[in-house]
């Protein structure tokens, strides 16, 4: 809803996404996604009054890495607090799995 993207908002990222270097990371990974089409880049004012049906929300953190300076990691575990006390699921809680059972076996 309307109200949980702006809650989001104001909960903002994990704390290791907010430096400057980290911030610096996200811009530059962000404009590599779209220029190979990967992803599509919208201000949420835009979509504010007409959300996507499928718009999930999650923090970003930014893990130090050893090839790169940061790897961008969502915590798909995070469930949204309200400010009114409700609690929104987390993005694992309310996704369809759809893959076979087996299908995690192969990832070792």
């Amino acid at each position: 809803t309307r109200q949980d993207m702006e809650e989001a908002i104001k909960w903002g990222p994990h704390r290791s996404a907010l430096s400057t270097e980290a911030i610096a990371h996200f811009v530059e990974e962000a404009a590599d996604k779209v220029s190979r089409g990967q992803a599509q880049l919208v201000k949420g004012a835009d979509i504010k009054d007409d959300l996507p049906t499928e718009l999930k929300i999650s923090l970003i953190a930014a893990i130090p890495h050893y090839s790169w300076k940061f790897r961008s990691i969502l915590d798909l575990t995070f469930p949204l607090r309200l400010t009114d006390g409700a609690i929104r699921n987390s993005v694992n809680a309310t996704t369809e799995k759809t893959a076979p059972a087996a299908a995690i076996d192969q990832i070792g």
